[in-house]
C-alpha cells in the first residue's frame, strides 16, 4: 500500500472506527406481541440466549413504553426465560429497562425485574433496601447501585445501568439522565442458569406493574448514547444476509438499509476466532483485507464500498452475487461480514448484524 492509502484508511478508522450502533447485541425484547402470547421475541442482533423467549407465569399485554409491555404478577418464579446462561464475565455491559409501578395500590411495592440467582444473586429490584421510590442493583460482586427515583409511583421511569470495567465502575441513569456512579471491584459475572427478564427466583412486582424495552448491550454506552436512546424505540437498521447455495458462490443482501446512509463498506475479515458479532471492530477483527477494503476507491457497483445514490438495479439496492465455482479457492476459509455506513464525511451512522460464512 502507498502512503496515500494508509492515509485513507487511518483518516476512516480515525473517524468512524469509534461509533457503535446503538441497537442491543445482547437483548432486546419489545414485549409486543398479542395478549396471551407464551413466548416473547429477542430481537437483538446478533443476541444471546432464545430468539422466542418462553413465558413463565407472567403475561403480555397493556401498554409499555412504546406498543405492549409485560405485567408483573407479584407472584415468586415468574419469569421471562431468556435461554441465555448468565455469562457477562469480566466485560462492559450496560442494562436498560423501562418500569411502570404507577397503577400498582400499595405504597413503595417491592419487586424483582432481572436477574439470576446462580450468579451470586445478581439481580435488580424495586423499593425495599433500595428505599421508597428507589431501584438498586445488587449481587453478582455488585457494590450496590441504586437509582433515585427509579420506582417512582407518579411516573414510568427508564432505569440504566453500566458497568465500565476500565475504571471499574457503575453508573446510573434515570431518563436519560447521570444520577450515580459506584466504584466497583473487578466484576466477573457468571452463573449455571438462563438469565431472568421481568423476574427472579423470588416475588415480581405486584399487579399491574408492568415492564418494557428491557435491553442488554456488552458494551459500556456512552452518557450520550444514553440521552440519544432512551426515550426512542430502537430499530434493527441494514440487514446483512450472506450465504452460498454451490461451492464457490456468494449471495449477499442488504435490507433495511439506513436511510441517514450516506456512503457505506461491506468490510470482510478472515480473523475469526473470536465469537461471532463480538471482536472489537464493528463486530469484527481487523485484519489486511479490511485495509484493502476500507482504501478500495468507490465505483457503483462495487460491493465493497457504496453509496446511498447508486442506481436501483445495483447493490446495496438489489442482491449481489457470485457465479459457482468463482470463490473456490476460499473454500474451507471462515470469513466474517459487516456493513459499515457514513452519513457524510466518515460521521458514523450505523452498522448491520455479522455474518459469519464458511466458505465451501
Amino acid at each position: 500500500m502507498n502512503r496515500a492509502s494508509v492515509f485513507v484508511a487511518f483518516v476512516i478508522l480515525g473517524s468512524i472506527a469509534s461509533g457503535q450502533s446503538l441497537f442491543p447485541g445482547m437483548m432486546y425484547f419489545k414485549f409486543d406481541e398479542p395478549t396471551g402470547s407464551t413466548t416473547t421475541a429477542n430481537v437483538a442482533s446478533p443476541g444471546v440466549g432464545t430468539a422466542n423467549a418462553n413465558i413463565v407465569g407472567l403475561t403480555l399485554g397493556g401498554t409499555g413504553q412504546f406498543g405492549g409491555s409485560l405485567q408483573s404478577s407479584g407472584i415468586s418464579n415468574n419469569y421471562v426465560d431468556s435461554g441465555w446462561t448468565t455469562s457477562f464475565g469480566t466485560g462492559d455491559w450496560t442494562i436498560s429497562v423501562w418500569l411502570d409501578v404507577t397503577g400498582i395500590a400499595t405504597a413503595n411495592p417491592f419487586g424483582y425485574f432481572l436477574g439470576d440467582s446462580t450468579a451470586g444473586a445478581f439481580r435488580a429490584f424495586t423499593n425495599g433496601a433500595a428505599g421508597g421510590n428507589n431501584v438498586i442493583l445488587r449481587g453478582g460482586g455488585v457494590t450496590d447501585t441504586i437509582i433515585a427515583g427509579g420506582a417512582n409511583p407518579a411516573q414510568a421511569n427508564v432505569v440504566t445501568w453500566v458497568y465500565d470495567s476500565s475504571v471499574p465502575q457503575t453508573r446510573g441513569y434515570l431518563n436519560g439522565s447521570f444520577v450515580i456512579a459506584v466504584a466497583q471491584p473487578a466484576l466477573n459475572i457468571n452463573g449455571t442458569a438462563p438469565f431472568r427478564v421481568g423476574g427472579y427466583t423470588s416475588t415480581t412486582l405486584p399487579m399491574p406493574g408492568k415492564v418494557d424495552e428491557f435491553r442488554v448491550w456488552s458494551r459500556a454506552l456512552t452518557a450520550a448514547e444514553i440521552t440519544q436512546m432512551w426515550n426512542q424505540e430502537l430499530f434493527d437498521r441494514n440487514v446483512l444476509s450472506v450465504n452460498q447455495n454451490q461451492p464457490g458462490d456468494l449471495f449477499l443482501s442488504l435490507t433495511n438499509i439506513s436511510p441517514t446512509g450516506v456512503e457505506g463498506w461491506t468490510l470482510v475479515s478472515a480473523a475469526t476466532f473470536l465469537p461471532q458479532g463480538q471482536a472489537p471492530f464493528f463486530g469484527i477483527m481487523w485484519d489486511a483485507n479490511v485495509f484493502t477494503i476500507l482504501t478500495t476507491p468507490y465505483f457503483a457497483g462495487n460491493p465493497f464500498r457504496w453509496r446511498a445514490t447508486d442506481p436501483p438495479n445495483i447493490w446495496p439496492n438489489v442482491p449481489f452475487s457470485v457465479p459457482p465455482g468463482t470463490l473456490s479457492v476460499l473454500s474451507g476459509t471462515t470469513l466474517d461480514f459487516v456493513c459499515v455506513l457514513t452519513s457524510g464525511t466518515f460521521s458514523f451512522d450505523s452498522q448491520s448484524n455479522v455474518e459469519r460464512v464458511l466458505m465451501q
